[in-house]
């Protein structure tokens, strides 16, 4: 509980800490181990601590909103945008037919190029257009193919099962430039 761990929000780049509803890295310090004590461990998550009291009317606990993303899956495009697996999570796996999927970027020319390869539930899902339409409105990926840094992405249906069982165990996003 939080009696054991106090958690902070920090700076990922200068380590210092940040106020309550800002988003950045989360640490853990341990405040009653004795044998391994934890200080500051950084945790790679990206979050905030909520400033909206404890729906259960204790006011001295503080609330950690959702993780949104781990610092090491950011992959940086055209302008040095960041995207991150999450920004397309949501959008995706909203589509029915979607069970799973994996995005490659590559140069085409001086234009980063994204290519999603996404693994459908059942053949002859007629899902293509609606996960293009999702894919560009992403902030990152509209921003940069309206700059020209971008070619719009490729949309690649994979039949059932052709992707890795757990695709959370591997990297989502795969830099190939």
């Amino acid at each position: 509980g939080e009696a054991d761990l106090l958690a902070e929000i920090i700076d990922p780049e200068t380590g210092e800490v940040l106020p309550d509803g800002e988003e950045g890295e989360l640490v853990f310090t341990t405040l009653t181990r004795e044998a391994m004590p934890l200080i500051r461990y950084r945790t790679h998550d990206i979050s905030r601590l909520s400033v909206k009291p404890c729906e259960c009317g204790i006011t001295t606990l503080k609330k950690l909103d959702r993780t949104t993303r781990r610092l090491e899956s950011a992959v940086k495009i055209g302008e040095g945008d960041e995207i991150y697996p999450t920004m397309f999570d949501e959008a995706l796996y909203a589509i029915p037919d979607i069970v799973g999927y994996e995005v490659s970027i590559s140069k085409d020319g001086v234009k980063d190029s994204l290519t999603f390869q996404v693994e459908i539930a059942r053949k002859g899902a007629a899902v293509e257009e609606l996960v293009r339409e999702v894919i560009l409105k992403v902030p990152p990926v509209q921003k940069n193919i309206k700059m020209g840094k971008m070619t719009v992405p490729e949309i690649q249906l994979v039949t059932p099962g052709s992707l890795r069982k757990s695709t959370r165990a591997k990297k989502l996003i795969k830099d190939m430039r």
